[in-house]
């Protein structure tokens, strides 16, 4: 018996099983055992030097909170938001029946974007040039995450919030392409597919209709793609709004944060520029790092990891959705679009900020 004491195999101990004390082989019991001796050997060091006692405090993580005045401008930005919309806005809440009308759509969407940034920490010292370049380059993203915050799940609609011009509040559900994109048969098919199709196939002497969707005078793209396409376009839109929703669980801060990431996003900036803009995305991205474990607790810290990749990853799924509408814009008939949405198709700059 006491070679068995020697090598540590068993241990005179309270049982859990047989609540006496006895010379216990469970494991379960070894362990709790060898747990409570750790304790006490600490808890005597502490003693001897000095130290408080180590107590339920010194086995949980303190978490490092995020940065005050950023949370209370992200706030203000999602107030912003928010706002319901004024008559003076024009918030365009027809059914689109051509691609020139869902992207006019967009324009009050900039504005909104516009006046949004303008609050955000980093944005303004970065200069006018790289604040031009950045809405210009990302600026189809950020109408992405700026309509994810009006995304009804359960409908498959936004749902935006209408200021009456009798001071009362309503909300107006718009459906996004319903109305440009069809499943059956070549006879719903838009009347301005229809007109694509019939400026391809007659002589070149023969002039499209103006305002529809046509093509660029210098592509050869094949018409009976465009439908193909169109509908994979919807299909990533409203993937992109679920995935979106699902990752932010109604936590408007995050969405925030995934927008302002984007803003900064430098990808297609020049190497002058670049170098003004890396510092703001990365205390956005060290802002939702410690934001995320901050709001999940030190014990669902993996969650809070796993969910960081995941958002990461989101902005994969969002340049493909931004290539895709850039694609889209170049059929575009110019004379059909607003003068904001206009700078925007054609590449220049989006707006004076």
């Amino acid at each position: 018996m006491t070679d068995q004491y020697a090598l540590g195999l068993v241990r005179p101990h309270r049982c859990r099983f047989k609540d006496v004390q006895s010379l216990c082989t469970h494991t379960t019991c070894r362990r709790i055992f060898f747990k409570h001796q750790r304790r006490q050997r600490l808890q005597q060091q502490t003693s001897l030097t000095g130290l408080p006692p180590p107590g339920p405090a010194c086995f949980t993580t303190e978490l490092e909170a995020p940065d005050d005045q950023l949370l209370a401008c992200l706030s203000e930005c999602v107030q912003r938001i928010r706002e319901p919309f004024a008559p003076e806005e024009r918030l365009d809440t027809e059914a689109a029946a051509t691609l020139e009308q869902e992207y006019n759509r967009m324009d009050t969407c900039i504005r909104r974007i516009i006046r949004v940034v303008k609050v955000l920490p980093y944005f303004n010292e970065i200069g006018k040039p790289a604040q031009l370049s950045l809405l210009r380059a990302n600026i189809y993203g950020l109408i992405v995450l700026y309509s994810s915050f009006f995304f009804e799940r359960d409908i498959r609609k936004l749902r935006y919030p209408i200021k009456k011009a009798d001071g009362s509040l309503t909300t107006v559900t718009i459906s996004m392409l319903d109305d440009l994109s069809t499943t059956t048969g070549s006879a719903a098919v838009p009347l301005s597919l229809e007109q694509e199709r019939y400026s391809s196939t007659t002589s070149n002497s023969e002039k499209p209709v103006p305002n529809t969707m046509t093509y660029l005078s210098n592509t050869n793209c094949q018409v009976p793609g465009l439908r193909e396409d169109f509908e994979l376009y919807k299909a990533n839109t409203l993937a992109a709004f679920d995935h979106l929703d699902e990752l932010a669980s109604g936590d408007d801060t995050l969405r925030m944060v995934l927008l302002a990431i984007k803003l900064f996003d430098d990808d297609s900036l020049p190497e002058e520029l670049r170098s003004l803009v890396i510092p703001s995305r990365r205390a956005y991205l060290v802002f939702l790092w410690t934001y995320l474990r901050w709001r999940s607790g030190p014990k669902r810290l993996r969650q809070a990891t796993e969910l960081f990749s995941r958002l990461l990853l989101a902005f994969v799924d969002l340049r493909t959705l931004e290539i895709r509408m850039t694609e889209f814009a170049k059929l575009l008939s110019l004379e059909g679009l607003s003068p904001l949405m206009r700078e925007v198709c054609s590449q220049r700059p989006v707006a004076k900020v």
